[in-house]
């Protein structure tokens, strides 16, 4: 992949790769190739989540990709059961833990769970998350205009992305018939 990738700069200041390689079911052995390769062909956006279950297997790839550290970005995600701010900053170390990284390029709330309605302190928990330098920049996934709002008016801090889950399988069109 000699492309060159788009970039866009993110509101914090932050540069991300238009496309990124998603690591959603690689694990074990297999999953460190498949990362390890992507990176060495010219993926520097990777792209976790607690939920995926493999964040060490991202961690593992970065060691042993020719790409340094420094020229990732590695993404991850707070899932909803740990939306509380105590419980969320605990998963954040862990997630750092497992995958054996001093910090995230980009961290995201997985998805605002709306159901519960704790999101806020979650997004407060990655404000703090960022000023402790476990994060470079905080942002959202699959967040609709009101959930984003929200916590701007709440907290004064706009999430720097949000990442909206797109692909063949998860595409729903309106079709008529007739």
């Amino acid at each position: 992949m000699n492309h060159h990738i788009p970039e866009y700069t993110l509101n914090d200041g932050l540069k991300v790769p238009a496309i990124g390689f998603g690591t959603y079911s690689l694990k074990g052995e297999e999953g460190v190739k498949s990362i390890a390769s992507a990176m060495d062909v010219g993926y520097r956006l990777i792209d976790t989540a607690y939920n995926y279950e493999n964040e060490a297997t991202v961690g593992k790839a970065i060691k042993q990709s020719s790409v340094a550290r420094e020229e990732l970005l590695i993404s991850s995600k707070l899932p909803g059961r740990y939306h509380t701010h105590d419980k969320a900053l605990v998963a954040i170390q862990e997630s750092l833990y497992r995958a054996d990284l001093d910090y995230y390029d980009l961290y995201l709330i997985h998805w605002p769970n709306p159901k519960k309605d704790v999101y806020v302190e979650a997004w407060q928990a990655l404000i703090e998350a960022k000023k402790r330098g476990y994060i470079r920049s905080i942002g959202v996934s699959n967040f609709l205009p009101e959930h984003n709002e929200r916590l701007i008016k709440e907290t004064g801090v706009a999430p720097s992305l949000n990442q909206i889950e797109l692909h063949p399988k998860n595409f729903k069109a309106n079709v008529t018939t007739g």
